[in-house]
């Protein structure tokens, strides 16, 4: 392989890493105000504000979104 060919292969992966980088600190950033909007998702799906005529899918998500709020804040689920 030539040194030329080398030097653009590792500009290529410096770029994804940089691009990779970026979108992680992106994520980062908001996960705060992500984790808030789907804990008042819930409260509203605990309460009974928000409901669902689709009640296997809506359980389902709904049970996905408390697995998320446990992982983020480190708390299990209700049940555990």
């Amino acid at each position: 392989m030539s040194e030329k060919s080398c030097k653009v292969r590792k500009k290529r992966a410096s770029k994804e890493f940089k691009d990779e980088d970026e979108a992680n600190a992106r994520l980062i950033a908001s996960a705060p105000d992500m984790l808030e909007a789907l804990q008042n998702i819930l409260n509203g799906i605990e309460t009974g504000v928000i409901t669902s005529d689709h009640d296997e899918t809506f359980d389902n998500a709904a049970d996905k979104a408390r697995a998320a709020v446990a992982k983020a804040t480190l708390r299990p689920k209700k049940g555990e």
